[in-house]
C-alpha cells in the first residue's frame, strides 16, 4: 500500500520529468549557441540525478567487510537500490547481477588520513537482491557458470615430542575455519532437497590462492641471514642461521647452496647474492638489539646484539601446465597448512618449521540441490545450544579463460614533488587482480617519461567474457617517489577499466588520467590497458601479439601505432629577470640561473654575477634547436622551468620550479606571417607593404623631415603630454603644438597590467610563479 507521502512524492517527480521533457524538446528545436545549451544539459542532467535519490530508503545499504582475526580492516558501502532486481529492465539496478570493480576502503581517522593512503583491496564481485520468488532469475544469469555448494571442515592436528603428529591438543579435532565449534564428518547431515554429489576430499586452503608465485613465471626468492652475539664477543665467532623476515628460523637449511627450486621451476642465477639497495652497510647488513624489541639500524653499534642481511635468487617456470605444476606443489606438502600454535589469529604457512606444533587441512563435500530443495544449512550441537552453519556458495567453470594485459605507461605531467628540492624520483606501480609490476624510477622530475609497456602473461580469470566486455576490470596505477632510506612517498593513484574489444586488431588510443592523491588531483597520467584474450572463448577473439621491441636495461617501450606521433619544434624562451626570491636554506640567492626542461632535455642560462646589484640576465635567449613533440596537442608534454643557485663549492641547489602545463598558447605556425615591419614614407604611397626578407640588400629606414614642420623640434613629450590632457596654458610654454600635430597620448587612471586591452602585458613578457618544496606540510610554498 502506498502513503500519502509516497503518492505525492510520485506526483512531484512525475512533474519534474514532464518539465525535463519539455525544455530538453525546446533545446533541441531552438540551441544555437553550443556552450549555452551544454549549460542547460548539464541543470537537466542533475535535475534527474536528483529524482534517482531514495530519501527515505525501504533497504538498508549493502556493506562488505574484510576482516583479520574478528577485526574489522576496511569496507565499501554499495546503496542497495543498485543492487535491486525488477523483471522490468528499466526498472532494475544498474548493478544487478553484473560483475563490477570495488575498492575498499579503511574506516574511521585511518580512512581520511593523509598519512594512510592505501587501498585497503579491490574486489570483482556479482552481486544480486531480490525476493526469493525471483531466484531463478539470479540462476539463469551463470550460463557459463554453475552455482555450487560445499560443506566445509577443517582436520585438526597437534605434534607431540617423540610422538609426532597426532590428535589435537586445545580444540577438536573437526572444527569449522575458528576451530570453535566441533564438526566432524559424520555430523553434516543432508539439508531438505539436497544430496550429496561426491565424497569428502581435501582440497587447498583459500590462502593457496594468495601464494607470491601464483601464475608468474619468473620469481625472485629471498631468505635473509641471521647472526646473534653475546655482549663484547666478535661477529666471526657467531654462527649463520637463515630465516624469513619475521625471524622465523628455518634449521633445514644450513647453506644456501643446498636450497633446491620448488617442482616445476628453476634457477636463473647461478648463486644467491646480497640485497644492498636498502638501508644497510657496506656488506648489507643491518643491526639490532633485540628483534623482536626494536627495529634495525644500518650502522653498527658496540651494544647491538643482532644482526641480519638479505640474499636474492631468481628463479623461473619450467612448465606452462599449471595444473600440472599446482598438482606437484600440492602433493609436495599434502594439503596441510601449519602454524606454531591453534589460536584465531594464527598465520599459517605451507610449509613445517622447527617449532610448528600445529597443523590443520580443509575437506569439503559437493552439495547437489534436488527439484524441491530448501534453504542449505546444517545444525551442530555447540555448548548445549545448536549452531546453524551455511555452506559456502560458489560460481564453479570448468575451465579458465586465458587473457594478457599489456599496460603503456608513457608519461605524466605535473605529479607532487616528494623531496625537498620540488622534485620526485618517480616510478608507477601498476597492479591487475593479484600481480603487480613496476616501471623504472626516473630521477629528479614532475613530468616523468617512462615509455615502458608492462606485460602481464599468464592471466587466468574465471568470468563471463560477455559481462566483461560490458564491465571491465580495473586496473590500478600507483605513483611513488622514490626513497633511498625512508619509505617511498605515495604520490597519488589512477584507477582505470582495461581496454577490452571483442575483435581482433583493435589497439586501445593513449589518454590522460587524473592522478588523485585521497580526494585531490596531483597530476595526469598518460597511458593505456589492453587486455587480450589468449585463449578460445565465446565473447572475445583470440589474438597473438608480438613482444613490444625492448631497451638495453630489457624493458619493453611503448609500441609504434599507440605511441605518440613525434613531430621536430624548436623552442624559444627569453629570460628577463628573477624578482623576489626568498632565502634557501638560511642563505639568500646571490648568483640564479634558469634551468629550461622538456622531454628530458636541459637547457641553462649564464647565472646572474649578484642579483642585488643587477636581478637581470645579461644573455637572456635558451633555444631547443631540435626538439620532438607529439603531433596531437592533447599529447604535449608540459615545460618545466627551475631556478638553480651556484653556490660555493660547486653546488646548484634547485630553489624554485615552475611547470607550464599547456604550450598550445605559446605555438606558433608557419601558416600565420608575423606582423609587418615599419615601412617608409615611398611604400606607403605605393600601398606595399615592406619587409626587410623580400629585399636583396640591407635596407635603412630613413625618417623625411617636412619642412612645413621644421619648428617641431623645440616640442618634446611633455608638450605631446599636455596637449593630451588638455592643458592649454602648459602647451603654450613651448608653443602651439595642436599646429603641427594631431598625434595624442592615451592617458590611463591605472597601471596598464590593469587594462583588459593590454592582456596584463602577457603579449610579449609573462610572470612565472616559483614553487619550491615537497607538497607535504608547511614546506610548499610559493617564492
Amino acid at each position: 500500500l502506498f502513503r500519502s507521502l509516497d503518492l505525492k512524492l510520485y506526483e512531484v517527480r512525475k512533474a519534474v520529468m514532464s518539465a525535463v521533457i519539455r525544455e530538453a524538446t525546446e533545446l533541441r528545436d531552438n540551441a544555437t549557441d553550443v556552450g549555452e545549451a551544454l549549460e542547460k544539459c548539464d541543470e537537466l542532467l542533475s535535475r534527474l540525478k536528483a529524482l534517482v535519490y531514495e530519501a527515505q530508503n525501504s533497504f538498508p545499504d549493502i556493506v562488505i567487510w574484510m576482516l583479520s582475526s574478528k577485526k574489522r580492516i576496511a569496507f565499501v558501502r554499495i546503496p542497495a537500490y543498485k543492487l535491486l532486481f525488477s523483471k522490468r529492465a528499466l526498472a532494475r539496478g544498474n548493478l544487478c547481477g553484473e560483475c563490477v570493480t570495488v575498492n575498499l576502503k579503511y574506516h574511521g581517522k585511518k580512512g581520511e588520513s593523509a598519512k594512510s593512503p592505501q587501498l585497503p583491496a579491490q574486489l570483482r564481485v556479482k552481486m544480486w537482491l531480490g525476493l526469493a520468488e525471483d531466484e531463478s532469475d539470479w540462476n539463469k544469469s551463470h550460463e557459463l557458470g554453475s552455482i555450487a555448494v560445499f560443506a566445509e571442515t577443517y582436520e585438526n592436528q597437534s605434534k607431540m615430542p617423540l610422538i609426532g603428529w597426532k590428535d589435537a591438543v586445545g580444540r577438536p579435532n573437526w572444527t569449522g575455519s575458528l576451530g570453535k565449534v566441533s564438526m566432524p564428518r559424520e555430523a553434516f547431515k543432508e539439508p531438505d532437497g539436497w544430496t550429496w554429489g561426491g565424497a569428502w576430499d581435501a582440497v587447498p586452503p583459500h590462502s593457496y590462492s594468495g601464494n607470491r608465485d601464483s601464475d608468474i613465471d619468473s620469481f625472485q626468492d629471498d631468505i635473509f641471514e641471521y647472526q646473534m652475539r653475546a655482549p663484547g664477543v666478535n661477529w666471526a665467532r657467531s654462527e649463520s642461521t637463515f630465516g624469513d623476515v619475521g625471524g622465523n628460523i628455518n634449521k633445514e637449511i644450513e647453506n644456501l647452496e643446498n636450497i633446491e627450486a620448488p617442482p616445476n621451476w628453476q634457477w636463473i642465477d647461478s648463486e644467491w647474492g646480497v640485497d644492498i639497495n636498502r638501508a644497510v652497510d657496506e656488506e648489507g647488513w643491518e643491526y639490532t638489539v633485540d628483534d623482536i624489541l626494536s627495529g634495525y639500524n644500518p650502522s653498527e653499534r658496540v651494544y647491538h646484539l643482532t644482526r641480519r642481511r638479505r640474499w636474492l635468487r631468481s628463479r623461473q617456470k619450467t612448465t606452462k601446465d599449471e595444473k600440472e605444476a599446482e598438482k606437484a606443489q600440492m602433493k609436495a606438502f599434502e594439503m596441510w597448512e601449519y602454524a606454531r600454535v591453534f589460536r584465531a589469529e594464527a598465520k599459517y604457512h605451507f610449509k613445517a618449521r622447527t617449532f610448528d606444533m600445529a597443523r590443520r587441512r580443509r575437506w569439503i563435500r559437493k552439495l547437489v540441490a534436488g527439484p524441491s530443495a530448501g534453504p542449505a544449512h546444517f545444525e551442530f550441537e555447540h555448548k548445549k545450544d545448536i549452531y546453524i552453519e551455511s555452506p559456502r556458495m560458489s560460481l564453479v567453470f570448468d575451465q579458465p579463460y586465458s587473457y594478457e594485459l599489456r599496460a603503456y605507461v608513457y608519461q605524466a605531467r605535473g605529479i607532487r614533488s616528494g623531496d625537498e628540492s620540488g622534485m620526485s624520483d618517480a616510478y608507477c606501480r601498476v597492479s591487475f587482480q593479484h600481480r603487480s609490476l613496476q616501471t623504472r624510477v626516473i630521477s629528479e622530475t614532475v613530468m616523468p617519461t617512462w615509455d615502458e609497456t608492462l606485460v602481464f602473461d599468464n592471466l587466468h580469470l574465471c568470468e563471463d567474457p560477455r559481462q566483461m566486455l560490458k564491465n571491465p576490470p580495473e586496473v590500478v596505477v600507483e605513483i611513488f617517489d622514490k626513497d633511498t632510506i625512508a619509505k617511498d612517498d605515495f604520490l597519488g593513484r589512477v584507477g582505470s577499466p582495461v581496454f577490452v574489444h571483442a575483435n581482433a586488431g583493435v589497439q586501445p588510443a593513449l589518454q590522460w588520467y587524473t592522478i588523485k592523491h585521497l580526494s585531490e588531483e596531483s597530476g595526469q597520467l598518460l597511458a593505456a590497458f589492453h587486455l587480450i584474450a589468449t585463449s578460445e572463448n565465446p565473447a572475445i577473439k583470440m589474438q597473438q601479439l608480438p613482444k613490444p621491441p625492448q631497451t638495453r636495461e630489457k624493458k619493453y617501450i611503448v609500441p609504434s601505432g599507440i605511441r605518440p606521433e613525434m613531430q621536430r619544434y624548436r623552442i624559444e624562451m627569453l629570460t628577463w629577470g628573477i624578482r623576489d626570491m626568498k632565502r634557501f636554506q638560511a642563505l639568500t640567492i646571490g648568483n640564479p640561473a634558469v634551468q629550461l626542461e622538456c622531454c628530458g632535455e636541459i637547457k641553462a642560462t649564464e647565472p646572474i654575477e649578484d642579483m642585488k646589484k643587477n636581478p637581470n640576465f645579461q644573455k637572456s635567449t635558451l633555444v631547443f634547436e631540435s626538439i620532438y613533440l607529439p603531433k596531437k596537442k592533447i599529447y604535449c608534454p608540459p615545460l618545466n622551468i627551475g631556478v638553480v643557485d651556484h653556490r660555493s663549492f660547486g653546488r646548484k641547489p634547485l630553489v624554485g620550479l615552475h611547470c607550464v602545463r599547456n604550450l598550445e598558447r605559446y605555438q606558433y605556425s608557419s601558416a600565420l606571417s608575423p606582423p609587418p615591419m615599419s615601412t617608409p614614407k615611398e611604400a606607403r604611397e605605393k600601398g606595399k607593404t615592406f619587409s626587410p626578407e623580400a629585399a636583396d640588400e640591407p635596407v635603412a629606414v630613413v625618417a623625411e623631415i617636412d619642412p612645413d614642420k621644421k619648428d617641431e623640434e623645440k616640442f618634446d613629450w611633455w608638450s605631446k603630454y599636455y596637449a593630451s590632457i588638455g592643458n592649454a596654458s602648459a602647451a603654450l610654454k613651448v608653443g602651439d603644438y595642436s599646429k603641427y600635430y594631431e598625434d595624442r597620448i592615451q592617458i590611463y587612471n591605472s597601471n596598464l597590467e590593469d587594462v583588459d586591452e593590454f592582456e596584463r602585458l602577457s603579449d610579449f613578457l609573462e610572470t612565472f610563479p616559483l614553487m619550491r618544496g615537497n607538497w607535504q606540510g608547511e614546506n610548499s610554498r610559493t617564492i
